[in-house]
């Protein structure tokens, strides 16, 4: 009887080590050498995603398949890459004209939203004192001058940092 439950506790400590080990491999594999297979996984993935069209373009225009399989790969190639420029190109934009509004956002939606919620609660505040209201007051009023200097900032910061990408 003792023999069997020591039996069992071996056995799950080897199985905790065992995936333990596995584990880590996996850690290792993902952390170092994904890197170095990655690019010819993708060109193997591409390689055979193209076969099919490859075998049918040269089977059609009885060229050999090598030259069809090289301008059909560059042809990818071109392809996707103009497809990443034209995405990166919108979001460019996207993010440029977020930017560009911001200060114009902030004076439109965030202004009149806190200026009421300031108001509800100097409203509340003057119930307990007149005193505490006006301290209150010139807090939220300072935290909506720095919030509104912070903003610009960012803008300004983000238009600069666009632009200096753009021009890479």
């Amino acid at each position: 009887m003792e023999m069997n439950k020591t039996e069992k506790r071996r056995k799950f400590i080897i199985n905790i080590v065992y995936l333990v080990i596995i584990l880590c491999l996996a850690y290792l594999f993902f952390e170092y050498v994904i890197g170095w297979i990655m690019p010819f996984f993708l060109g193997f993935l591409i390689a055979l995603a193209l076969r099919p069209l490859i075998r049918w373009v040269s089977g059609i225009t009885k060229i050999s398949k090598r030259i069809t399989g090289f301008v059909l790969v560059l042809l990818c190639y071109g392809l996707l890459g103009f497809l990443i420029w034209l995405l990166g190109s919108h979001l460019f934009q996207d993010v440029k004209a977020f930017f560009l509004n911001l200060p114009e956002f902030y004076s439109n939606e965030i202004v009149p939203f806190f200026g009421t919620a300031n108001q509800g609660i100097l409203n509340f505040a003057r119930g307990f004192s007149p005193e505490f209201a006006e301290q209150i007051g010139e807090a939220l009023s300072s935290i909506l001058e720095g919030m509104q200097a912070y903003l610009l900032g960012i803008s300004t910061n983000a238009l600069s940092a666009l632009a200096g990408a753009s021009a890479k």
